[in-house]
């Protein structure tokens, strides 16, 4: 039986976190709750999928919880949802081509989703993102490297990252980074 609006104490529009969050309340509280969405889905910004060649879940939307993050903790537990905790302990830094490859694979996978209202402009933005964020991140990194610290900072991400790119700024100011983050004169 469809859900009638008339039928329901309240209507909370979006099924993102807060429109969610705000119905179990209602909900507890006694109130006949009919949640509206938009998308075919709930979740809001929250978007958990498994891609292909990939092990672990990739978040296309929110992805940290800052803080405390009591209620939300408290949230994960009730619905038996683990949380990953996050170390950066003797962890090496993921390097731009890793966030570059995964937005071009997020918007293949939109471009491939069951809804095609929006599939070419998805597919061609998963065929020109590599090159379009080589672009935009070469202007920022030519732009912010103006004195010794900047190229100072440069080489120290990469030695955390091995950055190819990040290896190509400093050959371009006649510095040969080596490996075993050492840096020799050209």
């Amino acid at each position: 039986m469809k859900p009638n609006h008339r039928d329901c104490d309240v209507i909370v529009i979006g099924a993102g976190a807060a429109g969610l969050a705000a119905a179990g309340r209602l909900a507890l509280a006694g109130c006949s709750v009919l949640v509206l969405e938009a998308r075919s889905r709930a979740g809001g910004r929250c978007w958990t999928t498994r891609m292909a060649g990939m092990d672990i879940p990739v978040e296309l939307g929110a992805e940290f919880l800052h803080g405390e993050a009591k209620t939300t903790y408290s949230l994960l537990r009730q619905a038996r949802i683990p949380a990953v905790t996050a170390v950066r302990v003797q962890r090496r830094l993921v390097d731009v081509d890793y966030y570059m490859t995964l937005g071009g694979s997020a918007y293949a996978r939109l471009a491939s989703s069951e809804d095609d209202t929006f599939a070419d402009v998805f597919g061609e933005m998963a065929e020109k993102f590599g090159p379009l964020t080589d672009v935009l991140a070469d202007i920022s990194e030519r732009a912010s490297l103006s004195s010794n610290r900047d190229v100072l900072r440069l080489y120290d991400r990469w030695v955390r990252t091995g950055s190819r790119r990040d290896g190509s700024l400093l050959v371009e100011r006649g510095l040969l980074p080596t490996p075993g983050g050492s840096l020799r004169p050209q």
